[in-house]
């Protein structure tokens, strides 16, 4: 019985591969332990994906994809995403991956967007496709509501089921937007009128007082809001009137309203 010998050939063939890579590796750019030159960062980006992933996969595997599995998945993803946000060189290396490279066609991260690590998480999150990416911005809108009104990852999935999920939270957000406008338009730039059915003296007269705040610096962020909700106000009024103007000098949120 004869044993087949390799030929010389492919023996050749596999030298000529095994010098290519050792020149490939050479060519790498490397610290002064020797090994390549953000590999660390590199692993730690594709910790950060594979997170984002194994999430999505889960959620694809469970029948009928719980909103409440969801709801846990994104809020876990903003905390990931929080971190990336963070760190510049792991960035850099995870738009570089290819799942951006190769799968993406629309919408790759830049440097410029670290800032936004969680929405691209969130892409991660649902997948490569358009309407993937679609699911993903729906997410990312509403998480970003919630983190602008100072919810912290740990009660996003609570925030979310409270407010109604993406599309409550999104419309909430268009509906703020529009009222804003209506304000702006009725009573100028700096100033909301609020209209109150007690008189200034009830003894004496049953109209009601209207009142125009001026919110100046502050109106894009009173009309922002998330609503209901109760505020402080600390304001300057010089003098009662059935038309009273009032100078807003300070406002904080208490909490939203039950």
């Amino acid at each position: 019985m004869s044993t087949r010998q390799p030929s010389r050939k492919r023996s050749k063939n596999v030298a000529n591969h095994a010098v290519l890579r050792r020149e490939a590796a050479r060519k790498l750019p490397r610290d002064s332990s020797g090994r390549p030159k953000n590999e660390a960062a590199r692993k730690k980006a594709e910790e950060f994906e594979k997170f984002a992933a194994d999430q999505g996969e889960f959620i694809g595997d469970v029948e009928g994809s719980a909103v409440q599995l969801d709801y846990e998945a994104v809020a876990a993803i903003v905390a990931k995403g929080l971190e990336l946000a963070k760190d510049q060189k792991v960035w850099l290396e995870f738009i570089k991956l290819p799942f951006w490279t190769v799968k993406v066609k629309k919408g790759r991260p830049k440097a410029k967007h670290q800032p936004e690590a969680i929405r691209f998480m969130l892409r991660r999150y649902r997948g490569p496709s358009e309407a993937q990416s679609k699911q993903a911005s729906e997410r990312w809108r509403a998480v970003k509501v919630l983190l602008d009104d100072k919810i912290p990852p740990s009660r996003i999935e609570e925030a979310l089921e409270q407010r109604g999920g993406y599309r409550g939270i999104n419309r909430s957000k268009t509906a703020r937007h529009s009222s804003a406008k209506a304000a702006v338009g009725h009573a100028g730039p700096k100033a909301v009128t609020m209209s109150s059915s007690t008189a200034a003296d009830p003894s004496k007269s049953d109209l009601p007082i209207m009142l125009q705040a001026d919110f100046g610096k502050h109106i894009g962020t009173f009309t922002s809001l998330p609503t209901p909700c109760k505020v402080n106000i600390i304001a300057k009024i010089e003098k009662l009137e059935k038309i009273t103007n009032i100078r807003i000098l300070k406002f904080e949120l208490r909490q939203p309203a039950k």
